[in-house]
């Protein structure tokens, strides 16, 4: 079955699939160092866009991959990912709310937070499906 989404910005109503093209079309996420940003299309600073990395940006981008059956892309997101925590923890001995591509918890609107849960959830997530793998 096919989901249907509301856009708050158009106020339209739009299905998984004509989302999934959207997304496709307008390069929404994007592919850096340790994982994946979302893109933002304006000319400011915005702490979810390019290029800041946030864990719950990895483990939404890794669960659509492994459901559409991209694992060998999942699989790299995931290694990337907890390559990019375990680097910078070993460097600094903070898990940080948000990284840029590399590795750097710069502050933006606010002081970027340390060990944030979510980002301990996701690496934990992480790990867990590299045991289940095995």
């Amino acid at each position: 079955t096919d989901i249907k989404y509301i856009d708050k910005r158009s106020r339209g109503c739009y299905t998984k699939s004509m989302q999934l093209r959207n997304f496709a079309e307008k390069r929404i996420c994007v592919a850096i160092g340790g994982g994946v940003s979302c893109q933002d299309t304006g000319d400011d600073i915005y702490q979810w866009g390019y290029p800041y990395i946030w864990a719950p940006h990895q483990y939404f981008a890794y669960k659509a991959l492994m459901r559409y059956g991209l694992k060998t892309e999942a699989e790299e997101l995931r290694l990337n990912y907890m390559r990019l925590l375990s680097s910078v923890y070993e460097r600094t001995g903070v898990l940080w709310e948000r990284y840029d591509e590399n590795g750097e918890a710069k502050d933006l609107e606010y002081p970027t937070q340390q060990m944030l849960g979510w980002t301990a959830g996701v690496y934990r997530y992480f790990y867990t499906q590299e045991k289940e793998e095995k």
